[in-house]
């Protein structure tokens, strides 16, 4: 093993790995054509899997900052693909739902992810990327709870 053998490095080898996809997936994504943007898409697979999602909930979720949700919901919202409405238990938060054209770019992103994904995987065995798949989904799941209990305690 050598200085520059980060084969041992989790952290650094899902970074790199994850840049190196995004960047090739962000080269397919037709982003004009729906007025959308690359930070966009984290936000729009959260909303397609649950919407509507409070928007102080995304930031938790997306692991981005109050002002960075904040303008990435307005850039959305004016591009149409999601609506934000004030929440009905507690007016000063605001309620997220993607719209009919959020869900065309999610799926128009997502074939084009799955393209980029398929390439970059089609000679690593099967079995093995399904377990890498499963361990970095229960590392996200662990982090997650971690994130979102942290959040809750600060603010109680």
């Amino acid at each position: 093993m050598t200085a520059d053998d980060h084969s041992d490095n989790l952290i650094f080898l899902t970074n790199r790995v994850g840049r190196q996809l995004a960047r090739l997936a962000m080269e397919r994504i037709t982003f004009d054509k729906f007025e959308a943007q690359g930070p966009h898409i984290g936000l729009l697979a959260d909303l397609s899997a649950q919407s509507p999602q409070r928007q102080q909930d995304l930031a938790i979720t997306t692991v981005k900052d109050k002002a960075t949700i904040t303008r990435a919901v307005q850039q959305m919202e004016n591009a149409g693909l999601i609506t934000r409405v004030p929440d009905t238990i507690d007016r000063r938060q605001k309620m997220i739902s993607i719209t009919k054209q959020g869900r065309k770019f999610w799926q128009h992103a997502q074939e084009e992810m799955q393209t980029v994904l398929e390439k970059a995987t089609e000679s690593i065995d099967p079995e093995k990327l399904a377990i890498c798949n499963e361990v970095l989904f229960s590392i996200y799941e662990a982090q997650r709870e971690v994130t979102l209990y942290a959040k809750q305690s600060t603010h109680e």
